[in-house]
């Protein structure tokens, strides 16, 4: 539990919370990362992320877990330099918002395309891409990337979507406001 604390990373390449097994963390709370670098929160192998009531500002990357699940409740992502979150399973957003990404909001399967799920409810994925120098010069960025069609519901909403299947420059998948 957080309690309120902030997690305050300022050494470049660092990650706020790094565990190898399973990563609950419980809010109100916020982790911060002052140089635009580094992960947020982090797991290894199956393990899966949840958290809820949490901030995560500043970081390269916001959430990422190599196999496991990503849950984000009531959470917060802003200003990433990266992506938000990083998954290569499922990537639930509930009462969640992810915004002003540096590349996508919400990537799934990137590395070899698996056939992982982005899950939004009541949510908000948007103002991805703001990297300028890789987005629609050598990546395609997106408010959601996956390989599979993600679910959009009840009141979600996202401005752009892309099927990383496609490539570069590549297809939408329809979901998002501006696909």
């Amino acid at each position: 539990m957080l309690n309120g604390y902030t997690i305050r990373m300022t050494a470049p390449f660092s990650t706020g919370v790094l565990c190898g097994g399973k990563v609950r963390i419980i809010g109100p709370g916020t982790i911060t990362n002052t140089t635009g670098t580094g992960l947020g929160v982090e797991t290894s192998g199956r393990r899966s992320i949840r958290l809820e009531g949490v901030t995560i500002t500043g970081s390269e990357e916001g959430v990422g877990s190599v196999e496991g699940r990503i849950t984000l409740i009531d959470t917060t992502m802003d200003g990433t330099t990266g992506p938000g979150a990083v998954g290569r399973r499922v990537v639930k957003l509930k009462n969640s918002t992810v915004t002003g990404s540096g590349t996508n909001g919400i990537e799934m399967g990137s590395e070899d395309c698996r056939k992982g799920r982005i899950k939004l409810k009541n949510s908000a994925v948007t103002g991805s891409g703001q990297d300028t120098a890789v987005c629609g010069v050598s990546q395609a960025c997106a408010d959601l990337a996956s390989c599979k069609r993600p679910s959009v519901k009840r009141e979600s909403v996202c401005d752009t979507s892309h099927d990383l299947a496609s490539g570069f420059p590549g297809t939408s998948w329809g979901v998002c406001a501006l696909d």
